[in-house]
């Protein structure tokens, strides 16, 4: 391994500003003219009222949550009890979805392998033939991969102790960097999902759908794609990211 690579890694990161300054309100915009009774119109108007106050509610609740969690990580001096976490969701997760499967045709083992760049299955390509599929033991080999992956994770400390002029602590530094721009990166590009999603179910509250009760359960569910998104990013670029 060169050193230097490692080096350029540590710096790169270091020089890198967290861009994302997340906090924004949103609030309804063109307002359709109404030539109708002026009572129709209050309570129209009141609506509107109403459904920015529900809009903005669920984005509190979801910006409550990742502030926290940001906030957690920027405090704590070692996160890699965190990262250790991350790393056994992810592969598990990723076993269930491309191994895990009832059956052989729904499998994708080459794309569990692909997923972490085949460094948790001796750099070849992951498969099984339908005979071999069918014997697995398949919590057996999930905690196989899960403690590989864990095994790979540590070493990064060893190779970091190694590369001359690096402080001690770098490993540490590096993964909250790296968690950290994840999570403000992500973030702002959930932000402007959430936006493009109130557009789109207001333009679909004609049709007896309130559009809070849409965005609240549409917003939920892209949030937990975020935070999933989080965790495979970070996972990914400190296990294939940094070099062996």
């Amino acid at each position: 391994m060169d050193p230097e690579l490692f080096r350029d890694i540590y710096n790169s990161l270091l020089n890198t500003k967290n861009s994302a300054k997340a906090d924004t309100y949103f609030i309804l915009k063109d307002f359709r003219a109404y030539h109708e009774a002026q009572k129709r119109i209050e309570d129209q108007n009141f609506n509107r009222r109403k459904y920015v106050l529900t809009y903005d509610d669920v984005m509190n609740e979801q910006r409550k949550v990742i502030y926290k969690q940001r906030m957690e990580i920027l405090f704590e001096d070692d996160i890699s009890a965190r990262i250790t976490d991350l790393i056994k969701e992810s592969v598990s997760d990723s076993f269930n979805e491309y191994i895990g499967t009832a059956s052989y045709e729904d499998a994708k083992p080459s794309a569990f392998g692909e997923h972490y760049g085949n460094l948790l299955n001796g750099g070849r390509t992951l498969s099984y033939t339908e005979e071999e599929f069918a014997a697995l033991d398949k919590e057996k080999l999930k905690a196989e991969f899960i403690e590989k992956a864990i095994a790979l994770y540590h070493s990064k400390d060893d190779i970091a102790k190694a590369t001359e002029g690096m402080p001690d602590n770098v490993m540490r530094e590096i993964e909250k960097r790296i968690l950290l721009q994840n999570v403000d990166t992500k973030w702002m590009d959930h932000l402007e999902a959430m936006e493009e999603l109130k557009g789109y179910v207001g333009l679909n509250s004609y049709a007896q759908r309130d559009p809070t009760v849409a965005y609240r359960i549409e917003g939920s569910e892209m949030f937990d794609s975020m935070i999933k998104d989080i965790r495979e990013d970070t996972v990914t670029k400190l296990l294939m990211g940094i070099p062996t």
